[in-house]
């Protein structure tokens, strides 16, 4: 990616090429701001309910493959584990709340966008401020 900036500084000059340069990153910039926001917003809270809920059955198969009837060895066993998902879910929905009473979304959103969406951001930024100079 740094050979980019590079490139268009030896092939270009500032009048003839620094629109077209500088809107191919701005429309980069616009699609991963789309793709940080799909995913705070829609995948990160998608995965966590499913998460929260979904380890329950993976359980409950592994007992039934080791020869292990879940209602038979322990019959309140699904209840608890039903609860257990549940209060998961209640745990993310509190995380999220905490984080954003406490202004700490910014921190949250960063965490939950991911580290290749973060270090896309940082480099379209380099090539930005290079265009700028």
């Amino acid at each position: 990616m740094r050979a980019i900036p590079r490139t268009a500084a030896i092939f270009c000059r500032k009048s003839a090429c620094s629109s077209g340069v500088r809107s191919r990153v701005v429309d980069i910039q616009q699609r991963i701001a789309n793709l940080r926001a799909w995913r705070v917003k829609v995948e990160a809270p998608v995965y966590a309910v499913t998460w929260s809920l979904g380890w329950i059955p993976m359980v409950l198969m592994a007992m039934a493959w080791s020869g292990v009837d879940p209602q038979v060895a322990a019959p309140s066993l699904i209840d608890y584990l039903m609860l257990s998902g549940f209060v998961s879910v209640g745990l993310v929905a509190a995380a999220a709340w905490v984080a954003r009473r406490f202004d700490r979304r910014h921190w949250l959103e960063n965490g939950l966008a991911g580290g290749s969406v973060r270090k896309a951001e940082s480099v379209l930024g380099q090539i930005a401020r290079f265009r700028e100079e």
